[in-house]
């Protein structure tokens, strides 16, 4: 065992001290690099603002990240990674087209359509036209194929090349019931009293199948002030609810027009493309509006297993604490539900301070609603220096801590000096082996530090898909069945492997008609194995009520069972 790896466990107990047995434990690569920018040890080209979509039909991720390649010429790049702890599938590619010199790509997003096995991906870029930002977007296949070429999806301003008007920080999500995906960004715009500087939110379907506009076109989302005011909306983050139309944003808005970004978080509803007008105040982080007590960096998940929208934040609150995270649990509609929650931890055991938190991003387990955050925190051990880590805290449904401590997921710096340091997390939930994927940007080191790449790491968390090894067991192969039996919305499949062993597991309806394939030879282990399925098919839809039939095939076994899906 090396020093590093070492003095990394050693840290790791302490934030964990007195908290019990870990229910979220590294798997797969410990901070796997996946980009490669530059020379190594140059401090001139950098690695940014990752994303990540998981999609099951093939059973893999595609992480995305802003990269100059050439010191100050950003494009967007892409790696596929597969299997629970999200191994590299291929080399990384670049995803936006060549332009102008000095040309920037930045801010990515990505998102999955499980129907067709494919990613995509949006960004805000210039192009052509150095210092005019649009939103592009270009298809991606699960075997990092680029799918046509990119395309333009938002259009401030009256011309293609005015540098007065822009569309930034996208963010994307796949609607299964619209067969869209739904796209958003901040965008400054000339219609009406609206003009240069004045941001508000936008949206824009995407056809899954041509990934080509459709429906409206750039319509307006948010109502952060009058149109003649200063006040802004940005960031936004978007959410699906299944098995409706609706859609939600949540962003950044200014509550006072003083010519300051001073946001709270609010969100809107939509129907397909058609918004609701009308806006929810999700944070609240002072007595009254006010400009000192602010909320920033929303990320807003539909919880499956609860059928509620949960939204996390970091703020600055009016009784004193440091800048932490929070979070909101929302109705269906959109609706707060309960009080706001405080989630960031403020210390650990063994004399660790966490006394910063910002840019939380959330995951929630598929079967029983419980939440994954990571942040990017300040952690300051009993004596200087400190260093700016990537951390991450478990909670239930309610947003009950499951731990009590947060605990280490990113690890740049062995020494805790103050330079090197992990930046802003994105997650993805793998809904096949129950796991998430983190990726973050990180500082490879103290000297000669700025020196930033993406990194990647995996955890489970007691949630689907887990895996059991007992020590001195012998296994047997057994198919257990699914759990519960009749489910709704969800059930569980667990067998028993005797050695390790890639693992195909389908589903059928009664006519033998092909529903989902929710391992395709996925390698299992020796031990019990779990696979969640959550009632959908191949393209994302709820299945019918009714009886289904799975089959369970390895190279040397095969079983069969059934199970009834009720509503």
């Amino acid at each position: 065992m090396s020093a590093v790896t070492r003095l990394r466990l050693l840290i790791a107990l302490l934030l964990v001290l007195g908290a019990g047995a870990a229910l979220a434990d590294e798997i797969g690569p410990d901070d796997q690099q996946i980009s490669h920018t530059g020379a190594p040890g140059t401090t001139a080209t950098d690695a940014f603002t990752p994303a990540v979509a998981y999609e099951g039909s093939s059973q893999r991720y595609l992480a995305v990240w802003s990269a100059d390649e050439t010191d100050g010429d950003f494009h967007i790049w892409g790696q596929v990674l597969t299997g629970a702890g999200g191994t590299p599938f291929g080399a990384p590619f670049r995803i936006s087209p060549d332009g102008a010199p000095g040309s920037d790509h930045r801010q990515p997003a990505v998102a999955a359509d499980p129907g067709r096995g494919r990613f995509l991906v949006v960004w805000s870029g210039d192009g052509a036209h150095p210092g005019a930002y649009e939103i592009l977007g270009r298809l991606v296949g699960s075997d990092g194929d680029l799918l046509g070429a990119p395309v333009r999806l938002s259009d401030m301003g009256a011309g293609d090349a005015d540098p007065a008007f822009d569309a930034v920080t996208p963010d994307v999500a796949w609607h299964p019931d619209l067969d869209a995906y739904v796209v958003v960004w901040a965008g400054d715009d000339d219609t009406g009293l609206l003009g240069n500087g004045r941001f508000e939110i936008y949206g824009q379907l995407v056809a899954g199948g041509a990934g080509a506009e459709t429906g409206a076109n750039d319509f307006r989302i948010s109502y952060a002030g009058p149109d003649a005011a200063g006040n802004d909306a940005l960031a936004p983050s978007v959410a699906v609810r299944p098995g409706t139309d609706r859609w939600f944003v949540a962003f950044e808005g200014d509550i006072v027009d003083d010519g300051v970004h001073t946001p709270e978080i609010f969100m809107y509803g939509i129907s397909a493309d058609v918004p609701d007008g009308v806006g929810v105040l999700v944070s609240e982080m002072g007595t009254t509006f006010d400009d000192v007590y602010t909320a920033r960096h929303p990320d807003l998940v539909w919880a499956e297993g609860t059928g509620e929208l949960v939204c996390v934040w970091d703020g600055l609150h009016n009784d004193g604490t440091p800048r932490a995270v929070y979070g909101q649990r929302l109705n269906p509609d959109g609706t707060r539900s309960g009080t706001r929650l405080d989630l960031s931890a403020d210390t650990a055991p063994g004399g660790w301070v966490i006394p910063e938190s910002t840019y939380p991003a959330i995951a929630v387990d598929p079967l029983d609603g419980g939440w994954f955050v990571s942040w990017r925190a300040e952690v300051i051990g009993p004596t200087p220096p400190w260093n700016f880590e990537v951390v991450g805290g478990l909670f239930d449904a309610a947003g009950a801590p499951a731990e009590p401590d947060a605990f280490l997921v990113g690890f740049m710096d062995p020494s805790l000096e103050p330079v090197p340091g992990g930046g802003r997390p994105a997650i993805a939930q793998n809904t096949d082996f129950g796991s998430r994927l983190i990726t973050w940007s990180g500082d490879l080191a103290a000297t000669p530090g700025d020196e930033h790449e993406i990194f990647t790491q995996a955890w489970n968390g007691g949630g689907p898909g887990n895996v059991t090894d007992v020590p001195g067991t012998t296994w047997v192969f057994a198919l257990h069945g699914a759990s519960p039996n009749p489910f709704n919305p969800m059930t569980t499949i667990a067998f028993d492997l005797p050695t390790a062993a890639p693992v195909t597991l389908r589903v059928y309806d009664v006519a033998g008609r092909l529903v989902r394939t929710l391992q395709d030879a996925a390698p299992g282990r020796a031990g019990r194995n779990e696979v969640l399925w959550d009632g959908k098919d191949a393209h994302g839809r709820q299945a019918a009520s009714g009886v289904y039939l799975y089959r369970l095939h390895t190279p040397e076994h095969e079983a069969r069972g059934r199970m009834t899906l009720v509503k």
